[in-house]
């Protein structure tokens, strides 16, 4: 069975994003993509105090992408797109996936990308196109904040997309970080809470369409 960790949108949160990918690193992944948006939460979470020995494992195995709001991405210093093989198969790394081009599209098997208000696993044909989710949500502008909130000292948050009944000024929902199992024609994505518990498990067997056969 091949194990990739994926983790994005961590929102300058580098403690949470620190968890996520020693977590990941346990649960024995081969491979850890962090699909952004902020390249360097990924520098400032494997920093010290996390153990020397277990950034250095963590490192040799991060494939990471810069979101459009990145300064690093702005300069050059960072992608905005990663290419990496998965048992096998093209795969195509973003923060939006409103950057994939039909190229992109056409040549790869798994299509992974963040910004996305829930994980998601879905097979379009022989393609996957895979998210783990948000790990964190920025806090919202002062102007979507609920009248009285501040003396409640309280963090409020404009509603999820994804839960349009969401009452203004409800806390945010809680972050995601997921684990990609491929083992011979079967596809999970393992779904787990910031708080390292796991969750929903998304599955692309049974959807119509062509399956990858991991090599």
């Amino acid at each position: 069975m091949i194990r990739i960790g994926l983790v994005s949108d961590s929102c300058g949160d580098a403690p949470l994003l620190a968890r996520a990918l020693a977590a990941l690193d346990q649960a024995g992944a081969e491979r850890l993509f962090f699909l952004g948006d902020r390249w360097a939460d990924a520098d400032a979470a494997l920093a010290p105090p996390f153990p020397a020995a277990a950034a250095a494992r963590i490192r040799a195995r991060l494939a990471r992408v810069a979101g459009s709001s990145s300064p690093e991405r702005a300069s050059g210093k960072a992608p905005a797109k990663a290419i990496e093989m998965v048992g096998g198969a093209l795969a195509c790394l973003v923060h939006d996936k409103a950057d994939l081009t039909r190229e992109d599209i056409a040549n790869a098997t798994f299509l992974f990308h963040g910004a996305a208000d829930a994980p998601a696993l879905v097979q379009i044909g022989p393609r996957f196109f895979v998210t783990p989710g948000r790990l964190a949500r920025p806090e919202a502008p002062a102007h979507l904040a609920r009248p009285g909130a501040a003396d409640r000292g309280a963090g409020v948050y404009p509603p999820a997309r994804s839960d349009p009944h969401a009452p203004v000024g409800a806390p945010p929902p809680q972050g995601t970080w997921a684990l990609l199992e491929l083992d011979g024609t079967r596809v999970d994505l393992v779904v787990f809470g910031a708080d390292g518990q796991e969750g929903t498990r998304l599955s692309a067997q049974g959807v119509a369409g062509a399956q990858v056969k991991i090599r």
